[in-house]
Parts: structure tokens; C-alpha cells; sequence
């Protein structure tokens, strides 16, 4: 794989993993932010249930050009990468839902909302440890609007002849718990964090907290942010992906790739470590983490960040903002319908899409 696309890559794990950093928060003058981001994320990742509120709002949102969007484009065609970030500009994604960790089950919906086109689609689901349900909106023009299909992850692997992939969200807090702390490792608190007062946090009604801290980096912080990046933070990153299979296939890795990629970052000097600080740029990282009772509540994140591609293939933008408000940990989670016995399988959707398609002229 070429340098740049792993570039890419590693800089969207980068992000990720600095969004974690929103939990932090701590406890007394004396607290480590870091140790109680790691007690409050082991705290959620140990729950037997929660509830959750979240939202996220795109100001801009520009993605990488489909390999086969410059080969097959023809003149007189338009930039799919242009319209999509056209259409997605002001998009936000709204969801709520119940985590249970045994028996492995999330229920969401999820809204998503488009101002440009104007468009609002409401999209409830249930996931499983090995399904997805999912009903079909109304505005899908088929006899299955208002019914659930179904994605089962055991059957597809079984018809590829490849092992099953969990949909175990524990997994992710695992990884999150872990690559979160590595990823923080570098950073210095008095350069990076801030604790806070309520009122200088700007908490949803309701919630309340025992202790808030910002993360920020921007401006000449935001180079010097990039430089720990590409040398400390994400080789300490692969170090913990590399080291557990269940979370190179959570985040969709190739080992080989990444062990490539571990030893390039190890050189200062080497193409990929020149790449991610040369061309990540991090206008703003702003993240705001507020703890109540030694767990996670809420959490926000700014973000303004942007990968330049010479070539302009694999560049992207994101300008965003997003909440998570967290509740009821521990307690019983309260599903409000049964898993649907009656749903089609995904395909049937397929189909039936395809047969209400007008025929190509």
C-alpha cells in the first residue's frame, strides 16, 4: 500500500484516538488527568449497561476521493467528492440508546439530518453480538418501509470463508481504554490540560459533575501537537493494537501494514513520519471531559483538522463539533421492544430496490 493512503489512515486512528482525551477529568488539584481519564474509561467499560445521548454536527466535512472517482470521471460529470461535501455541510447525527454487555445488546436510534438537500431520516436498530436489525425507513419506496432487515455477521463470514468479526462494542472500550492512554502518554498536562468550573464547561441542564478538564490544541500547539503524533503517540498506539487481534480487525487493519508502519514512525526521519507531520494540520482540538462519581458523564469535542494530499486524492477536512451525555450506568437496561423475529434478511432489500429502480436508459 502506498505511503500516502497509510498516512491517511494513521491519521484518522491520530484523531480518533485524541477524542478520548474528551473523558478526562479529575478529582483534586493533585489528580492526574490521565489517571483519572484511565479510572473513568475503565469505569464504562466495565458497566453492565448504560444509556447514552449523542450528537455531532458537520460544519465541513471533506472525504477522500474513491479510487475510481478521478480514473472513471469524464467530462461533463460532476466531483463526487465535491457534491458530497456539499451535501454534508451543517449535517448532524443524533442518537440515543441503551448499552447491555451481557447478553451483548444496543439498541439506538439513530437521526440523521441533512440541511442542504433538505432530508431527515430516523433510523432505529438493534445490535446483537453477531446481528444488526435495521427498519427501514418510510421514504424508501418498498413494501419492506417500516420493517426490519437484518445483517447477520456469522452467515457472511461463513459465505466468505472468513472468521466471524464480533459486533461486541466491548471491544471498542477496550481498545479506547488502552490506545486512549497510550495516546496521552506524551502530551504535557500543563501545556495540554485545564481544569475547569461548571460554569466554564458549559454542561447540558442536568448534568452534574465532581470534576471537568480541557484538553486543547491549537495554533503553535497544534504543530508541536503533530510532532508527538506522528513519533510518540501513534507508535505508542500501534504498540497496543499490534498486540491484540481482536483490535486490528476493529479498526479494519492489516497487521503486516501495521508493523510496517510501527517501524517507519520509529524513524523521525523516515516518509510516513515526515507525511503525518508535514500534512495532518490541527487548526483546534478542543475537548471538554466532565466525571461524576469517578465515571464518565459528558463529554464535547471542537475539532478542526485537515490531511493535504499533494496528489489531492486521499486529503480531507473535518470541521465538527459533538456531545456525549452518558446515564444510568449499571442500572437495568430498560428495552422498550422485543429483537424481531420476522426480519428480512439485507439482500431482500437489495432487491426490492433494485426492482422499483427506474431502468437505465
Amino acid at each position: 500500500m502506498k505511503v500516502t493512503t497509510r498516512a491517511l489512515k494513521l491519521a484518522a486512528a491520530g484523531l480518533g484516538a485524541a477524542a478520548l482525551l474528551a473523558a478526562a477529568g479529575c478529582t483534586g488539584e493533585d489528580a492526574s488527568p490521565k489517571a483519572e481519564l484511565e479510572q473513568a474509561l475503565a469505569q464504562l467499560s466495565a458497566a453492565k449497561s448504560y444509556a447514552f445521548q449523542s450528537t455531532a454536527t458537520f460544519k465541513e466535512l471533506q472525504l477522500p476521493k474513491p479510487a475510481a472517482d478521478e480514473a472513471e470521471k469524464t467530462e461533463g460529470q460532476p466531483d463526487l467528492s465535491a457534491l458530497m461535501a456539499e451535501l454534508t455541510k451543517g449535517m448532524t447525527i443524533q442518537m440515543d440508546g441503551i448499552y447491555q454487555r451481557e447478553p451483548m445488546r444496543t439498541d439506538a436510534n439513530v437521526k440523521l439530518t441533512l440541511p442542504s438537500a433538505p432530508m431527515e431520516l430516523t433510523l432505529p436498530m438493534i445490535m446483537t453480538g453477531d446481528k444488526v436489525y435495521l427498519q427501514v425507513p418510510d421514504l424508501i419506496p418498498t413494501e419492506l418501509a417500516g420493517k426490519y432487515v437484518v445483517i447477520d455477521s456469522k452467515k457472511l463470514a461463513q459465505e466468505k470463508g472468513e472468521p466471524m468479526q464480533q459486533l461486541d462494542p466491548s471491544v471498542q472500550q477496550r481498545l479506547l481504554l488502552e490506545a486512549g492512554a497510550a495516546f496521552m502518554k506524551p502530551f504535557e498536562e500543563k501545556t495540554y490540560f485545564k481544569s475547569l468550573k461548571p460554569d466554564e464547561a458549559n454542561l447540558p441542564q442536568g448534568v452534574e459533575a465532581d470534576s471537568i478538564v480541557q484538553f486543547q490544541a491549537d495554533g503553535a500547539a497544534g504543530d508541536q501537537a503533530m510532532a508527538l503524533v506522528a513519533e510518540q503517540a501513534l507508535p505508542a498506539v500501534l504498540d497496543v493494537v499490534l498486540a491484540n487481534e481482536a483490535y486490528l480487525q476493529a479498526l479494519g487493519l492489516d497487521k503486516a501494514e501495521a508493523e510496517a508502519s510501527r517501524k517507519e514512525l520509529a524513524d523521525p526521519n523516515s516518509e510516513l513520519s515526515k507525511q503525518l507531520r508535514e500534512q495532518l494540520k490541527l487548526e483546534q482540538v478542543k475537548l471538554i471531559g466532565a466525571i461524576k462519581d469517578g465515571k464518565l458523564a459528558y463529554q464535547s469535542m471542537d475539532l478542526n483538522a485537515a490531511y493535504t494530499d499533494p496528489q489531492g486524492a486521499d486529503s480531507f477536512k473535518a470541521v465538527l463539533s459533538g456531545t456525549t451525555t452518558y446515564s444510568k450506568l449499571d442500572e437495568p437496561a430498560a428495552f422498550t421492544q422485543e429483537i424481531p423475529a420476522d426480519a428480512q434478511p439485507i439482500g431482500t432489500l437489495a432487491e426490492a430496490l433494485g426492482a422499483a429502480a427506474p431502468p437505465a436508459r
